[in-house]
């Protein structure tokens, strides 16, 4: 788990240091991302499917907290963006977990 976290840390690190962000104004944001796609981690760990499919969930985890903190960063985060992003959201996790096989 220890790796996990370090290497979530460090790939949140590069996006920031390649979009040239204040290292001040997102070193917060940098953190609660991180601890968020690790408990999303943890919790998945208790369903019983493939991890295919816990891989499918927490990449986009990962891409959903990523996108909407780079938007948030750029100053064009908005009511249209936000529900864009949860109604995606809501159709890819509505679709992997009722098309995917679960382990009994």
């Amino acid at each position: 788990a220890a790796v996990f976290i370090v290497s979530l840390f460090l790939m949140d690190y590069r996006t920031v240091w390649l979009s040239r962000y204040d290292q001040e104004k997102v070193r917060l944001w940098m953190i609660v991302t991180t601890i968020m796609v690790c408990q999303i981690y943890w919790v998945l760990n208790f369903l019983p499917n493939t991890a295919a499919v816990k891989a499918l969930l927490l990449v986009f985890a990962y891409y959903l907290f990523t996108s909407l903190g780079r938007a948030h960063l750029d100053g064009n985060l908005n009511n249209i963006i936000f529900r864009r992003y949860i109604y995606l959201s809501i159709i890819v996790l509505s679709s992997v977990l009722l098309t995917s096989t679960w382990l009994i």
